[in-house]
């Protein structure tokens, strides 16, 4: 096979084309590129490009059209189906390595004309080779070819249009399967690579693995080299995919930022293990050549699957295998095993949240309401804490303590906070009037992550602002352990969200370390007195004491008190004899559906608007 350039020694030349003609094909192959209902399209990536090339080889009068793009491992030949057409194929196979180093160096569509050989009885031909660049424009681009004999007529420039108006669509298929970054599959491109592989569906053994592969501490490289120097390790740590010791029917994909997988057909786990320790040691090496001393190391984790139906659990149970590895000291590697009591637990949180979020987008969350009654005023309301349910049938509901632990866990917290903050506001907006003549607040609880979020806290404040809320009506109850994490973010996250009228209630107080103290470290305007103190209020004077004392001290910053678990009437004496001004608990009232709450409090508003107007002397 000839490794020179291809000279180049004409340009797509002027034609006069039969301007009907053109047009026919022209919408023809338009139709293709655009997938018109008419011109029914594959499902698989390969198939897909090889259908659009036939027919563009086609319906140019070609004799044989190629697309190679070396970088994503594509090589199509598609010969016309022509008696006189081998000469074609084997010349091209000549000219193949050619065509890529000329495209490659210029970059520009070329168009090879070779006269004749007489004497070897081979006919001239017409080679138009057009670059697929794709948005990546420092990458190696591929090239789209098309032969013709010299005996057809010349390439016009309306054949040029087109087949690069049919290249940027090839690239655009090509995006959603192949990472731009590294020409390995997408996580989608491998899941409809698998579904679609003749070596994955005819298994001998009936078992495939998969290996998760990801980069140890990518950030740190990023910080110490250089955005450009992480790019560079990923990019080397891909290569090692795409050759030995990983087989040559394996399947590669980058599957997110710094994590791989890799696809054995037909192989036990036994066997990927020698493959992924394999690449582990060829890794080592890159710390002086790319990331600038930093230690390079890869964790991996392994599973097996049966059929393509089954691939996405096996590649779930790799990165779950690959995660462990991680929490186990990094350069590890793991086989997914069912006894692995922290592997079922992180398993078990992808089956939880994966409910949350389906709860989520199936709104069956919904909100409870539970008043905070004024304990000196027991006529009047107080306010509501709104606590989140998850509905599991028809007038059934529960809290959902594990998915919410699962939500922080999987940093999924924030996006459930604003979720309750805007169905809060959502449901109460039609009842406001009602709300602030009754001085009614409502609270809702942050989690930890919520506080330390910079993107959350502006789309709560816009959020607060927009509603156009009156202050105090809405307090934000945070935990005393997480707002003292990280006490810096935690009071300005308060105190931006206290000058639109916000107030801050600290929740479960006395059980931190310090707690007296962390009063006046926070901009807070009420305390809930954990319910361990007050449970226990009445047999305990330890807890009687701490409650006082926190009464006391709260008084005199001019902070509320809150106590929670206030669930029998002797308890709730007791904490007015403590000077508590609020309490919470089944005692007072169980959580209700806040839509239900709300609805009654506008009754009842209705119903004292009535009284009172009916004492009203009426006019003369």
């Amino acid at each position: 096979m000839s490794t020179q350039p291809l000279p180049m020694n004409a340009s797509p030349g002027p034609e006069s084309p039969n301007p009907a003609a053109e047009l026919d094909w022209l919408l023809e192959i338009g139709a293709l590129a655009t997938h018109h209902k008419d011109s029914p399209q594959p499902h698989d990536i390969s198939s897909r490009l090889a259908h659009m090339l036939a027919a563009l080889t086609d319906h140019l009068g070609c004799l044989l059209g190629a697309l190679l793009i070396p970088q994503r491992h594509i090589r199509l030949v598609q010969a016309a189906t022509r008696a006189n057409t081998q000469w074609a194929v084997e010349t091209f196979r000549d000219l193949e390595t050619s065509c890529l180093q000329s495209i490659q160096l210029t970059k520009r569509p070329m168009l090879h004309n070779r006269p004749p050989n007489r004497a070897a009885a081979l006919p001239g031909m017409r080679l138009l080779v057009i670059p697929v660049v794709g948005r990546d424009e420092s990458a190696a681009p591929g090239a789209l070819c098309l032969l013709r004999s010299t005996d057809d007529p010349q390439f016009t420039p309306l054949h040029l249009s087109v087949a690069k108006h049919l290249c940027r669509h090839f690239d655009a298929l090509l995006e959603a399967d192949f990472d731009r970054a590294t020409g390995l599959y997408t996580r989608l491109g491998l899941q409809q690579h698998i579904e679609t592989a003749d070596s994955i569906t005819a298994s001998a053994t009936g078992s495939h693995a998969v290996i998760c592969i990801n980069i140890d501490r990518l950030h740190v490289v990023n910080k110490v080299g250089g955005f450009a120097a992480g790019d560079a390790l990923i990019a080397r740590v891909a290569q090692l995919m795409q050759q030995p010791p990983v087989p040559s029917h394996a399947a590669a994909a980058r599957i997110s930022g710094n994590e791989f997988a890799i696809v054995l057909p037909d192989t036990s786990t036994s066997v990927a293990e020698i493959v992924a320790r394999s690449i582990q040691e060829l890794a080592v090496p890159m710390a002086t050549e790319i990331s600038q001393q930093q230690p390079v190391s890869l964790s991996c984790g392994i599973a097996s699957f049966g059929l393509p139906t089954e691939f996405e659990r096996g590649l779930v149970l790799a990165e779950l295998a690959c995660q462990t590895a991680k929490d186990r000291g990094r350069d590890r590697l793991e086989i997914y095993q069912d006894d692995d009591a922290s592997m079922i637990r992180r398993h078990t949180d992808i089956v939880a949240l994966q409910q949350l979020r389906e709860a989520m987008q199936e709104d069956r969350l919904t909100l409870f309401a539970q008043r905070i009654m004024p304990l000196n005023r027991p006529e009047e309301v107080g306010g509501y804490e709104l606590l989140l349910r998850l509905v599991d049938r028809p007038n059934e509901n529960r809290a959902p303590g594990p998915l919410l632990a699962v939500a922080q866990r999987a940093e999924l917290a924030p996006e459930l906070d604003l979720w309750v903050i805007e169905h809060a506001i959502a449901q109460a907006r039609p009842y406001l009037s009602q709300l602030l003549a009754a001085n009614v607040s409502l609270s809702i609880n942050l989690a930890g992550p919520s506080l330390t979020d910079d993107e959350f806290l502006e789309r709560v404040h816009a959020l607060i602002c927009e509603a156009r809320l009156p202050p105090g009506f809405v307090m934000f109850e945070v935990t005393e352990t997480v707002a003292l994490l990280s006490l810096a973010k935690a009071v300005r996250f308060i105190e931006k969200l206290r000058a639109i009228g916000c107030h801050f209630a600290l929740d479960d107080f006395g059980t931190g370390v310090n707690s007296l103290k962390n009063l006046t470290s926070l901009p807070i305007d009420r305390v809930k007195i954990d319910g361990s103190f007050v449970s226990n209020i009445l047999t305990n004077p330890h807890s009687a004491a701490i409650v006082r004392a926190i009464v006391t001290l709260a008084g005199d910053l001019g902070i509320d008190t809150v106590a929670e678990y206030a669930e029998t009437e002797a308890i709730i004496h007791r904490l007015r004899e403590l000077g508590v001004e609020y309490a919470q608990g089944y005692g007072i009232e169980k959580p209700r559906a806040a839509a239900r709450v709300f609805a009654e409090l506008e009754t009842r508003q209705c119903a004292e608007h009535f009284k009172l107007a009916a004492r009203q002397p009426s006019a003369r």
